[in-house]
């Protein structure tokens, strides 16, 4: 699922800008026309997406470009959405896939830097796994890549693929010693359902957001909230840890190798 963010209608100003125009799908009405930097937007529309906007959620329901083959070329996006509470979801999924089971939760966390919340659509969407389970795993890309491209992809998935991985390939990565390489700037927990996950652990770093799940000082699950580049970062804790990324909403692995 994608979730793109507005700011009081107006982006932050960088040289790359699509006018974004904004069309209720229910009563025609024009909501209103935004600048949007290129880099905030999707580069094709071919998942459940969410905009947000002023304090409001609105769901895509249909876009249409300016010029054929992308809308980047002709700088102009036309959006037809609806208030997120009121889209009826019916029995389409906004995600191709999810872990079998998600963790605990408590009321008590493990840090208070800040506060990440999840949901069971969210959880582990972005996770590492060790590079001798690959092989494995990919059996299940290959079963989330068959359903990936519904007739109307912004409207939902036609089918929901449950992943079983969580308990059976975890991680073994010491805290303190992950801490110390990757020099967090703060450390938060995790919300989900009302609660904190139990053990749940983020880490905050100049270039991305970890989360994941600590037991006994051993890291055993983490993933990223958002990835949208390798830099040296990310290619280190690879390397150091012998370890993939998969993208499972995308049925996609990041490795050393490429």
């Amino acid at each position: 699922m994608n979730i793109i963010g507005v700011a009081d209608g107006v982006s932050n100003l960088f040289p790359k800008k699509v006018t974004v125009m904004l069309v209720h799908a229910v009563n025609g009405e024009t909501i209103g026309a935004h600048k949007m930097d290129s880099a905030a937007l999707p580069e094709n529309f071919n998942k459940p997406t969410v905009l947000e906007m002023n304090g409001t959620s609105w769901r895509i329901v249909k876009a249409f470009v300016a010029k054929e083959n992308s809308y980047l070329r002709g700088k102009k996006l036309v959006l037809h959405v609806q208030e997120r509470n009121e889209f009826i979801q019916g029995d389409k999924y906004m995600v191709p896939t999810r872990v079998s089971s998600l963790p605990a939760v408590v009321n008590d966390c493990l840090f208070n830097d800040f506060t990440i919340s999840v949901s069971a659509d969210d959880w582990g969407q972005l996770q590492f796994f060790s590079n001798d389970h690959a092989p494995a795993i990919q059996e299940d890309i290959n079963s989330i890549a068959s359903i990936l491209s519904p007739p109307d992809a912004l409207l939902g998935y036609d089918e929901l693929h449950i992943r079983e991985h969580n308990e059976k390939y975890q991680l073994d990565i010491p805290f303190d010693e992950c801490c110390a390489f990757l020099n967090p700037a703060e450390k938060g927990n995790l919300s989900l359902n009302g609660g904190f996950i139990e053990n749940g652990f983020a880490l905050r770093t100049d270039s991305f957001t970890y989360y994941g799940v600590v037991e006994n000082n051993i890291i055993k699950q983490l993933a990223l909230q958002t990835f949208d580049c390798a830099d040296d970062e990310f290619m280190s804790i690879l390397s150091s840890y012998g370890l993939v990324l998969v993208d499972w909403c995308n049925a996609d692995i990041f490795s050393i190798d490429g």
